[in-house]
This record gives structure tokens, sequence and C-alpha cells, in this order.
């Protein structure tokens, strides 16, 4: 007889460090106010935990965060902005267990330090950091790029900044001095931004200049609220935040004072999703709340129309003698506004 031991069977998670990669995103030097940036993947390494610690110059006074961003399943993006210059030493734990066993360090410098100029006249060194706002930018932002380049012959960049595929509207323009040149735009949603930057067709950077733009004031982006819709049609209310599945969101949809049906689902860590079926028409209002407290802008109105649809009946089809009354009902189905009619008679020619 076959006895099993209190406690068993016992899981066990199997993981391998050694398979982690991390990938650089930033350009050497690094100057003070410019994104470090390194890609972590972990989809070889098996299940396990990630967390990142970040050690400043001991003569550091402004304290400097960093971010871990899941980009998909098993990438992240670290990242921070040092304010001050100095060596910075950035610790990337799995399970507790140092990656690759030893920090990341990255000396700061105050500006760019001086470099070996190429022969070729053709060849410049072109070095872009951030220089508004001064720390991770948030959603609505005004976000300045002030690039460099020592060959002053440039006349033009291009540049070309996009967020999760799309193209994000920018301006570069050239300041008084000619080899400085600021680039200007403003992100409205949470998200990894991505510059790049070419002249004649060639690029000007070895990869592109990630920005990592968060909502740090905790704000509630809806999308769906502009639509009209029409009676016993599903509406759906998308709700983008940082955060969904830490944070709780909650929906109520009331017509007047009734409350309507409806189903909150979270389909991933930035997307919940608001569903119900209006079965009348007139204005809805939903309250949306993270956290139980009310999101801003919260009651937002939906309004709610009947099918322009109009239904006619009639006594006197599908034939009418003359002399004899025509009665014809006409259903609007709630829609307001003038009714106009026109009779007409053909006269068939034999």
């Amino acid at each position: 007889m076959t006895l099993c031991l209190t406690g068993t069977p016992i899981d066990v998670t199997v993981y391998d460090i050694q398979r982690i990669s991390i990938i650089a995103e930033h350009s050497q030097p690094v100057v003070v106010r410019t994104t470090v940036a390194y890609k972590v993947n972990t989809s070889q390494a098996g299940q396990g935990q990630l967390k990142v610690e970040l050690v400043q110059p001991q003569t550091s006074k402004v304290p400097c965060r960093c971010h871990i961003q899941e980009i998909t399943s098993h990438e992240y993006l670290v990242q921070y902005i040092p304010l001050e210059p100095g060596r910075y030493q950035l610790r990337i734990l799995f399970n507790n267990q140092l990656v690759q066993g030893k920090t990341l360090d990255i000396d700061v410098y105050p500006s760019l330090p001086q470099l070996t100029k190429t022969t070729s006249g053709s060849s410049s060194i072109v070095r872009i950091q951030q220089i508004i706002p001064s720390s991770i930018p948030d959603i609505g932002d005004d976000i300045c790029l002030q690039i460099n380049t020592e060959n002053p012959s440039i006349s033009s960049i291009q540049g070309q900044v996009s967020c999760n595929g799309m193209s994000v509207p920018h301006k570069i323009e050239r300041t008084k001095d000619s080899h400085v040149w600021h680039m200007k735009f403003r992100p409205y949603v949470p998200g990894t931004y991505k510059v790049q930057l070419t002249h004649n067709g060639s690029s000007l950077l070895s990869s592109p200049y990630l920005i990592q733009v968060k909502d740090t004031n905790g704000k509630v982006v809806l999308s769906g609220l502009e639509q009209t819709l029409l009676t016993n049609s599903p509406c759906v209310i998308e709700v983008h935040a940082e955060s969904t599945s830490n944070t709780q969101i909650q929906a109520v949809v009331l017509l007047g004072t009734r409350q309507i049906p409806s189903t909150t689902t979270i389909i991933n860590e930035n997307l919940a999703r608001i569903h119900f079926v209006p079965q009348e028409p007139g204005v809805y209002s939903v309250h949306v709340s993270s956290s139980n407290q009310p999101i801003e802008g919260s009651p937002f109105s939906i309004r709610v129309e009947r099918p322009r649809v109009v239904q006619i009946s009639g006594e006197c089809f599908p034939r009418l003698r003359l002399n004899d009354l025509g009665l014809f009902r006409i259903h609007c189905h709630g829609q307001r506004g003038a009714i106009q009619a026109k009779i007409f008679t053909t006269v068939q020619m034999i």
C-alpha cells in the first residue's frame, strides 16, 4: 500500500537566470536629464519576479526613481532619468538574484564630454537629450528634446515620433546655435515613445531614442463616449488606465434615477470595458470610479435614440375605391419633428 506524506506533492518552480537578456536602449555617453533605458527579456528564464534597485551617487541631493513597464509578455522596459552627474548603479533582480551577477553602472556627465572628431567632413556626432520636463513626462505634458551635432553644415534634420505603431505630430526647429536643434511634441496616451532622426535619408542615431510617458496623476481616459446609440444596441466604453488590474474600476449606468444593468470586464493591465444595452431612448449617465474615487469628468453622458424607422399602416390597403376614405397611421417611435405627406396620382394612358 502506497501512502502519500502530508504536504505532497510539492510544487517546485525552476528558473534559469542565465537566460535573461538585457539590451541597452540608450546611447553613450549619458548626460543629465537623458533617459537611461534597458530592455529586459525573461521569456526563456521561467517563472519569477523582476525587480530593480537604483543606487545614486553619494553626492546626490535629488531622488531619482526607476520605473519598470511591461511591454509584452516577459518583455520589460527599465528606465530612469538622472538629474545629477555621477555614477549610477542599477541592480536588476530576478527572484531576488542579481541578473548577470553585476550592477549596470553608468557615468552621467553634466554635459557632453570632449570626443575625438573624425577626419571625414560628412561625419557628425549627434546627441539627443530631454530638457523639458526634467522628469519622466506625464500625458499632456509638452516634451522638448535638444539635439546636438558637431557638424554645423547640417542644414536640415528629419524626425519621426511614434507610440504603439502610431505616428505622433512633432516640430523640429533650429536654434540660434547652428548645431543645436529642438524637437517638440505633446503625448496624449501613456506608453513608450520612439524618436528617430535622419539627415538626407541617413539615420543620425544608432538606435531610437526612447521616452517613457506615464499617467502619474492616475488619470483615466475613456473612449466610446462620442457615439450616439440606438435602443437595443450594445454600448461598449473602453477605460484606459495606467494599471486597471491593480485598480478597482467600477461603473454605474443610470437613466434618470434608475440603474441600468452593466458589466465591467478587465481586458488586460491597461484596459477595461464597460458594457450595457439601453432599452429606452434618453440621456444615460455613466458614473466611473477608480478605487472608490470618481475619476475626472464623471459622470459621462451618452445619448440613446430609437432607430430612425417610420412605420406606416393603412386600413385601405391594397385597393381604394373612388369617394372612399383612405386612413393611414404613421408610427414615429418617439421621434420628434414635423410630418409632411404628399399624395400622388398616376394616370395610365391606354
